[in-house]
Order: structure tokens, then sequence, then C-alpha cells
């Protein structure tokens, strides 16, 4: 199951704002779509609890560390020549930072769909047996 945020731009930088859009692999192509066409809107800065998260609640977790436990995160970044996805990885002090030696460039002529089909492939490779 795929998780797609709205991205806000908030006084702290850039925020999840709903609506958060839920997929299967199928559908991910077209809700990265649907998310890149809201673009950045302004967002009021979150509170301190992340507990209170919007994934959090979009995910059925029952705390942010319920929702750390039980996902994989990225970030895509849109360039005029290519798609770059950063994967996020548990840092020393057990928070998520940029893993950028596992940084993927998707050609932009691949569109959405080359990065959809990366992001299947990557859960299908976080989750082998």
């Amino acid at each position: 199951m795929f998780y797609v945020p709205t991205i806000g731009a908030a006084d702290v930088g850039w925020v999840d704002i709903e609506p958060i859009l839920k997929t299967e692999a199928e559908g991910l192509a077209e809700s990265l779509r649907s998310s890149l066409a809201r673009g950045n809107p302004e967002a009021p800065s979150p509170g301190r609890d992340p507990d209170k998260a919007l994934i959090v609640k979009a995910t059925g977790s029952k705390n942010w560390r319920d929702f750390e436990k039980r996902s994989l995160s990225v970030t895509i970044l849109c360039h005029p020549d290519h798609y770059e996805i950063i994967p996020m990885i548990k840092n020393k002090l057990k928070r998520w930072s940029f893993n950028h030696e596992q940084t993927a460039r998707i050609p932009v002529d691949a569109g959405l769909e080359g990065v959809a089909q990366w992001a299947a492939n990557y859960l299908k490779s976080h989750n082998a047996p």
C-alpha cells in the first residue's frame, strides 16, 4: 500500500497535508500525478506531537513509532529532465534521514509510471522473505 500526501509549504519547511491518497501499486502513478497537480499550497506549521501527524492517522497507525516500524519513506523531487527519488533510513539518533547512497534518477520521459515502477520494486525488495 502506498500513501501519497499533498506537500504544503509551511514556515518550518515542507509538511504533509491533506489529502493523503491511499493506493495500490497500480494506481500510484495517478496518485502522484494528482499530488503534483495540487502543487505546494501554503500550510500551517504542524504541532510538535508526532503522534498527531496526518500520515499516522491516514495509515491507521497507533502512533508515530508504530508508523515508523511498518513504513518505508521516500522523497520524490521533480527536475526538468529527471525525477530524483531519495529513500529515507534511520540514522544513529533513530530519526529518518536521506539515504543518498540509494538515490534513484528516473528520466522524465519514463514519466510517473517509471517512478511508480521504481517504488513498487523498492517496496518488494524490502518486503522479501
